[in-house]
């Protein structure tokens, strides 16, 4: 996505603990920990974090194990947006909040909530997967709240909310 975007002539950073493999003259990656890192306040309109924050402060990527590292990073991210800038954000979402393995997160609404305390979620989205082929879903669908709630009992399989949010001044 990076490159992507970056060869749509938008200016991108890349921000992550591992080499990032690709190079253009709109891209510009930073190695490290983001949530310790040195960037400005305000530099940012626009964060992207798709299938990130529910690994972040577990270790497997080689970043530290910190407790509650999405609530880091989160901060981290509300600190680098410039006034109304926004976040987008993918990850795993079932009806109850947990841990699987100490590599990922599930989360509920209730933990959404409290981790984006510092944004206004502007759109809200869940899909389900319904099509699987050699252990991966090939196809998913768009759901309401209650259907993603019960998508691990219904497909076996968590659903995943998208969203955009907006920071609050």
């Amino acid at each position: 996505m990076p490159l992507y975007l970056a060869r749509k002539r938008n200016k991108v950073t890349v921000y992550d603990v591992r080499r990032y493999p690709e190079t253009h003259p709109n891209l510009t990656v930073i190695v490290g920990d983001f949530l310790a890192n040195s960037l400005p306040n305000a530099t940012f309109d626009l964060v992207v974090m798709v299938s990130t924050i529910e690994h972040i402060g577990f270790g497997c990527y080689g970043d530290p194990v910190i407790d509650d590292g999405d609530r880091i990073a989160i901060q981290q991210v509300y600190r680098v947006l410039k006034g109304q800038g926004r976040l987008i954000l993918t990850t795993p979402f079932t009806a109850q909040h947990r841990i699987y393995n100490g590599f990922e997160r599930w989360y509920d609404m209730d933990r959404v909530t409290q981790l984006l305390g510092g944004v206004r979620i502007l759109v809200a989205e869940f899909w389900v997967p319904v099509l699987w082929f050699r252990g991966r879903c090939i196809r998913w669908t768009q759901a309401m709240l209650e259907q993603a709630q019960r998508a691990e009992s219904v497909y076996g399989y968590h659903a995943t909310l998208c969203l955009v949010a907006e920071k609050v001044l």
